[in-house]
């Protein structure tokens, strides 16, 4: 495809995401350092992309069919919605590079050997019979495309078109989020990036499946007796607030 195409293929996408209540101003997708991501047109001024609530893609309004993502159920979305979906998957996220990044991850993963299967297991990093437990290979690749990309919003696992094309960075600020929309806006010398949560190379790289230069890391998963008792240490986030234990003297 020449560039002229490609670029016009762009602005017919970005086009028909503002014809159903979508903002997106300024960004186009690119390759750039991280594969395929989004890049402002013009550096100099402000991007802006916003999805509205009412084109958020529940996680489970999704299928897989004949090798294409589609919505199971359009019926709550703005007429020929489910078209220009099927068409941003095809050509801009799972069918553009999603898919054959993720099956070399999991194909990687696959191959480790059996020692070392065991050893990320017992640290509570990876266990690849959970994880690969599809039907087939194809679905199998779909729900770990659906895991790398749904967040929670309003209490459901969604999807966000358009958004979904953006990359991370743990330098940078998450996503604006409020009980309307999904956005990312400002000014970016180079690639738009976002930080998708707070993790640890490990878990990065075992979630999403790259390797990345986090702020910080996690414990892996430890077993430990202390005054008779089991205590079990296992690394990431918690959200809740601490309950202090006691121990004894």
């Amino acid at each position: 495809m020449d560039e002229t195409t490609r670029i016009a293929r762009w602005e017919a996408l970005v086009e028909g995401f503002r014809r159903f209540g979508g903002t997106a101003e300024n960004l186009i997708q690119r390759k750039g350092e991280f594969g395929l991501g989004l890049f402002p047109i013009d550096p100099s001024q402000p991007i802006e992309l916003r999805v509205p609530g009412h084109l958020l893609v529940a996680a489970d309004n999704l299928e897989l069919i004949d090798g294409a993502v589609v919505l199971r159920d359009d019926s709550a979305y703005p007429k020929g919605f489910r078209e220009w979906y099927a068409d941003f998957q095809a050509h801009y996220s799972w069918g553009a590079e999603a898919r054959s990044s993720i099956k070399c991850f999991e194909d990687g993963l696959k191959s480790l050997s059996d020692p070392l299967q065991k050893t990320l297991q017992n640290l509570g990093l990876l266990n690849i019979q959970q994880r690969f437990g599809g039907i087939n290979e194809e679905q199998n690749l779909f729900q770990r495309f659906i895991a790398t990309r749904q967040i929670n919003w309003d209490g459901h696992n969604v999807l966000m078109p358009m958004i979904e094309l953006v990359n991370h960075s743990p330098a940078q600020s998450s996503w604006i989020m409020d009980q309307d929309s999904i956005a990312i806006q400002g000014r970016y010398e180079g690639e738009i990036l976002v930080r998708y949560s707070v993790s640890d190379p490990l878990r990065r790289c075992v979630q999403y499946g790259f390797n990345c230069k986090e702020l910080m890391g996690f414990s892996v998963r430890l077993q430990l007796i202390h005054d008779n008792k089991q205590i079990i240490v296992d690394g990431g986030i918690n959200h809740e607030p601490m309950t202090a234990v006691h121990l004894g003297d």
